[in-house]
């Protein structure tokens, strides 16, 4: 192999390097970023919100939306046109007006189990190499019963997700 050969391989091998290891700070430092999901609000209803069409407004599912001071929940998307998106909301919180800088959370619920669900529960310590981690044990009928611990990059919130189902009638929102 000639030198020129060598350092071509030694060139590329710095790079690859070095971008392994600018990117892998992706995977491992989390993103606490307040807005990462920002939607622009431009009507609010008791039990509707306009959106200005984007990536996350025509998601489908359920979603937190979050303002200072403030938070509800987002639902199904009723209807929808060239430029708004329509969907139900629901458990208000705080005063929201159109124009409102808000954004869209995978965390639906707000607050610990009770007051955001209604439910009881306890905090607990989950053991881990790091350290105990703090986790909800949320007590349910019978055998269905919930841990929740915070995920990467997020908090126990997002875990409130399955908690309904600890309740006698499962019911998801």
């Amino acid at each position: 192999m000639g030198a020129c050969a060598a350092t071509l391989v030694v060139v590329s091998l710095a790079i690859a390097g070095l971008a392994t290891w600018h990117f892998s700070s992706f995977v491992v430092v989390p993103d606490h970023s307040p807005w990462a999901q920002a939607v622009d609000i431009k009507a609010v209803s008791p039990s509707r919100i306009d959106l200005s069409r984007s990536e996350p407004t025509e998601r489908p599912g359920y979603y937190g939306l979050v303002w200072q001071g403030g938070h509800g929940i987002v639902g199904p998307i009723v209807e929808s046109n060239a430029d708004r998106v329509t969907r139900r909301l629901r458990d208000v919180r705080g005063y929201l007006e159109p124009g409102t800088p808000a954004g869209f959370d995978s965390s639906v619920y707000a607050g610990d189990p009770r007051e955001s669900l209604g439910l009881s529960f306890r905090s607990v310590a989950v053991p881990d190499p790091l350290g105990p981690m703090p986790a909800w044990l949320i007590p349910g009928t019978g055998r269905t019963w919930a841990i929740v611990v915070h995920g990467i990059n997020d908090d126990r919130e997002v875990g409130l997700r399955i908690a309904p189902c600890t309740a006698p009638a499962c019911r998801s929102y």
